[in-house]
């Protein structure tokens, strides 16, 4: 049976990840608290050394790092960078193939020209650029990998964001959106995983998302509806984000899936 090591096992993705696939494989959890199987700093070289020295693993299906928007303190550069220096420990003593959480932020407004591509870059100052350099040094160390890109994640377990806010505290935004957006359940980033792990999706860069064109206010202005609120948004920044026509949702799932989360807040 394949030996898979999951990263972060104690944030959202790591242990949804850790649920699902162990139903499955023979799956562990790495984190900085007792709660997982491991109990590693992947930021102390020595130890990760000693730790994959002494630990084989099939997988690696990485879910680790500082993402923005969690705390009311807003993170800083050395945070971005600890991310990446997670990923290069990682790299340099584990063999195990390796699955990335990657971001579609690394776009900004770019993901409208095609299919993922490689994005060139080495400098770390935010979320994006530490997502960037860190797909890079992948790319170039590992023979074999699954980058992910995923959009803003909702569905069942997911207790924050802006989603959640509108939903559970009747959040209303007022102010210009200005920013390119899009979402996915949780539950849809499942498939592409398991396809790499069974050898049936190459490697390489994977967008996902659903197959449609949107913007965040009729996602949000859909949820007022639903909520009998006056509350609508005027603008119309729309974004779509290009995925492989195997792995891409159909658009008809988008509004089954917000209704779910809304039953899914609304009665926790």
């Amino acid at each position: 049976m394949k030996k898979i090591l999951i990263t972060g096992g104690n944030g959202f993705l790591g242990n949804f990840y850790l649920t699902e696939l162990k139903k499955i494989y023979k799956v562990y959890s790495l984190g900085i608290s007792k709660k997982n199987d491991y109990k590693i700093d992947l930021l102390n070289e020595n130890k990760t050394r000693f730790f994959f020295k002494n630990n084989k693993f099939n997988y690696i299906l990485h879910c680790a790092g500082h993402v923005p928007g969690k705390k009311i303190t807003p993170l800083k550069k050395k945070h971005y960078i600890q991310n990446h220096i997670m990923v290069k420990n990682i790299l340099k003593f584990c063999s195990s193939k390796i699955i990335f959480i990657s971001s579609y932020k690394v776009y900004e407004e770019k993901a409208k020209i095609g299919y993922p591509y490689k994005i060139i870059g080495n400098k770390i100052d935010n979320y994006a650029s530490s997502k960037i350099t860190s797909e890079n040094l992948i790319m170039n160390k590992k023979n074999n990998y699954l980058i992910l890109r995923l959009p803003t994640i909702f569905g069942k377990g997911v207790k924050n964001g802006l989603l959640y806010k509108v939903i559970k505290n009747n959040y209303l935004l007022k102010n210009k959106i200005n920013k390119s957006w899009c979402i996915l359940d949780v539950k849809h980033t499942l498939k592409p995983i398991k396809r790499f792990i069974e050898k049936k999706l190459k490697k390489g860069i994977y967008n996902l998302s659903y197959n449609i064109e949107y913007s965040m206010s009729s996602i949000l202005n859909y949820i007022y509806k639903t909520q009998h609120s006056k509350n609508k948004i005027t603008d119309k920044k729309k974004f779509y984000l290009y995925t492989d026509p195997g792995l891409v949702i159909p658009s008809r799932e988008l509004k089954k899936d917000l209704n779910n989360y809304i039953n899914y807040v609304l009665k926790n």
